[in-house]
């Protein structure tokens, strides 16, 4: 179902409308990181060395996560959604955050590096057993890159709104979809 207009409100650029929307995602994925990190620290009661680095590397990911996740579908839709799914099951099979990259197929072992799941998992990592040199900080720049990438994408939506909203005003003219 396509998200619906507020009636009264206008003049709403594309770009309030698309991080305007993103807002609730935001604070979804933080409160699942909230209670997430909470449930790791006091219920299971893991040791970490640096715990403060642990929750920021848990946020910057769920951050970096939710918006591709959000922009992928803002800009293409049910595909967009296809995409996600794709995304997310290539991601835990190839992170390296069930088995050692190392002992993963080839194919997972060349996208490995690519993916923004391995940057989350580094910088929890780093916090989790102690840091070394600036690991931790890549890690967040890795995932960082991943909410640039993800802002582009979510231009592309916004520039194809217009195109999309002209293509479904045309069907709807020419009759061509009952």
């Amino acid at each position: 179902t396509k998200v619906q207009p507020i009636v009264g409100l206008m003049n709403v650029k594309p770009y309030q409308e698309f991080l305007g929307r993103y807002v609730l995602f935001f604070l979804m994925g933080q409160l699942q990181t909230l209670i997430t990190y909470a449930g790791c620290m006091f219920y299971v009661q893991i040791d970490v060395v640096h715990p403060i680095l642990l929750y920021i590397g848990c946020s910057f990911t769920s951050f970096s996560f939710t918006f591709l996740l959000y922009s992928l579908t803002y800009a293409f839709g049910s595909v967009g959604e296809a995409i996600c799914v794709v995304l997310m099951v290539i991601q835990v099979a190839g992170s390296g955050g069930t088995f050692p990259v190392e002992v993963l197929p080839g194919f997972f072992q060349v996208l490995y590096k690519y993916m923004p799941f391995a940057y989350g998992l580094s910088a929890l990592r780093e916090a989790i057993g102690g840091l070394y040199k600036y690991d931790f900080l890549w890690a967040l720049l890795g995932l960082f890159v991943y909410i640039v990438i993800s802002f582009l994408i979510g231009l592309i939506g916004m520039r194809g709104k217009k195109f999309e909203a002209f293509i479904e005003r045309k069907i709807e003219e020419q009759d061509v979809i009952g």
